[in-house]
This record gives structure tokens, C-alpha cells and sequence, in this order.
């Protein structure tokens, strides 16, 4: 009985929908072309399930398209088909209907819901233009058509298979996108290159011109300042100090020999001696705190 009734609901889809053919042995997979109101041409695929027709059928738009009925993954839904039932729906009507307002002609969920502009004239929903899409699929082409009535009859199949295909279009994106980004950065370098060149043809004229002076200056100024310095640096104040108190010890000591030869007095031995060793030993004890110091 099931069969009979699936039978004539098939028979009657291929009488009354112009150019529809099955795309399985077993007819569960229809497809109908449909030129739309911009002359753009789509496919209404339609998808009859094992339980058929106590199971609503599955209607869809193989090619991308702006309508009301159509979701983002293409599957239409609307009045006739989302009430389909069994023993009393005709796939022919549904089918049909779906068709009419894809093309943009009205049909009887337009008339009876759309309400009616001030002339009195329905207001018919025309799609607007659908975007430019390829004519074949790869990813499609290479699937049998068994995988594609699963597919189609699999909503879970169906929406992964999208999922995969829009991760793989974001990843071919984002590889564009990086290329783009790698030949820019070539392009400004290839800029900064001839920079760079100007550049050091300025500092070769620099160098032959300007700079043997000025190198020249700087030599002259860095003896006088080293000439100036060098007298200051610790060690050369250290050996100082040091040459110093070694001379005030032998002028003491000097002192002390004529004084016992009898050459100095007794009064100005002692003042005399005095100061030289007062000044031996200041000297010393410089010398010996620099050098613990540094």
C-alpha cells in the first residue's frame, strides 16, 4: 500500500514539475531546474525519505539563493511542505509550489498572507539577486550518489559536511591572506633596499671628502687630551708622592751628616730637621693611603 501511494505521489511529480528527473535508481532523488527572477538558473533537489510519503520530503536549492523559504545551507521550508501530511499533501503541489515562488511568480501562501498594497494589487516577495557560484563542486562532483542521498537525508551528514567545507574556505582565506601579507613585507623591503643604497652612497662621499679631516682633528685633540691627562692618572701621582718622600729622607738625612760634621748649629739643626722630617712623613703617609685607597 505503501509503495502504491509512493508510486502515484512520484508519477504526479513528473507530470506536473517541468524538467524534473531522478538522480537514483531507486527515485528517492529528484531535481527540477528553476530559473529565477534575475534569469539565474538553480536546482530544486527534492529528497524523498524510506518512509515516504508518511514522511515529509526533503526540498532544497543546489545553488546558493535569497528567498524567504531558503536557509543558509540552502533547505527550504514553508507553509505546504512544514504541514505535510500523510494521505492528504501532494508532492506534486508542494513541489510545484516551491518552484513557483523560487521563480519568483506568485503562489497561494503569497496571495492568502501577503497583504495588499493601497491599488489593491498583492505584493509578490521577489528574491533579490543570488550571489555568483560555481557551476561545478569538487568537493561534490567527487561524492557518489549514495553519499549525497545520505547526506541529504542526514541532517547531522549534511551539516558537518558544511562545517568542513567552511573550515577549509577559512583556512584557504587565511592562507591568502598571509601570502598577501608576505609580499607586501617583500615589496617594502625591496623599498627600504634602495634607501639603504642612497645611504651609503652618502656616507662613501662622506667618507671621502668630510670625514679624513675631521678623523684627523679628532687624532690631533685626543694626543693633547691624553698629553693632559696622563700626569693625573693614579699611577703617575703615586710614583709622584713617592719620588717626593724619598727626597725629603735624603734632605734629612743630608741635613743630620752636617750636623755632625759640625757645618750646622744646634739651633738651626733642630727647626730644620723638622720640617724635613715633618714633611718626609706627610708625604709617606700620601703615598701609602693612595695606594691602599686605589
Amino acid at each position: 500500500m505503501l509503495s502504491c501511494r509512493r508510486s502515484q505521489q512520484v508519477s504526479e511529480l513528473t507530470t506536473a514539475l517541468p524538467g524534473v528527473r531522478p538522480l537514483n535508481r531507486d527515485q528517492s532523488l529528484f531535481e527540477a531546474p528553476v530559473r529565477m527572477a534575475d534569469g539565474q538558473m538553480t536546482n530544486l533537489r527534492i529528497s524523498l525519505p524510506p518512509t515516504f510519503p508518511n514522511g515529509r520530503p526533503g526540498l532544497s536549492v543546489t545553488h546558493p539563493v535569497r528567498h524567504p523559504w531558503v536557509d543558509s545551507a540552502g533547505r527550504l521550508s514553508f507553509p505546504a511542505l512544514d504541514r505535510w501530511a500523510p494521505g492528504q499533501s501532494s508532492l506534486a503541489l508542494v513541489a510545484s509550489e516551491a518552484a513557483s515562488s523560487l521563480s519568483g511568480q506568485p503562489t497561494r501562501a503569497d496571495s492568502s498572507a501577503s497583504p495588499s498594497r493601497p491599488g489593491g494589487s498583492p505584493t509578490q516577495n521577489v528574491p533579490s539577486r543570488a550571489p555568483s557560484v560555481p557551476d561545478v563542486m569538487p568537493q561534490l562532483a567527487a561524492m557518489s550518489t549514495e553519499e549525497l542521498t545520505q547526506m541529504l537525508e542526514d541532517e547531522q551528514k549534511y551539516v558537518g559536511f558544511v562545517r568542513r567545507e567552511a573550515a577549509k574556505a577559512h583556512i584557504v582565506k587565511v592562507q591568502g591572506q598571509l601570502r598577501k601579507g608576505n609580499a607586501d613585507m617583500a615589496m617594502a623591503t625591496i623599498e627600504k633596499e634602495k634607501l639603504l643604497q642612497e645611504l651609503r652612497n652618502q656616507i662613501a662621499i662622506i667618507r671621502s671628502s668630510e670625514y679624513a679631516a675631521a678623523k684627523e682633528g679628532f687624532d690631533q685633540k685626543y694626543k693633547r687630551q691624553q698629553a693632559v691627562l696622563r700626569p693625573l692618572q693614579p699611577s703617575v701621582l703615586i710614583e709622584s708622592l713617592s719620588k717626593a718622600a724619598a727626597k725629603a729622607d735624603e734632605d734629612s738625612d743630608a741635613l743630620y751628616d752636617r750636623f755632625s760634621s759640625g757645618g750646622v748649629a744646634v739651633d738651626g739643626f733642630v727647626a730644620q730637621y723638622v720640617r724635613a722630617r715633618t714633611l718626609y712623613h706627610q708625604r709617606e703617609l700620601k703615598c701609602q693611603a693612595a695606594q691602599q685607597t686605589l
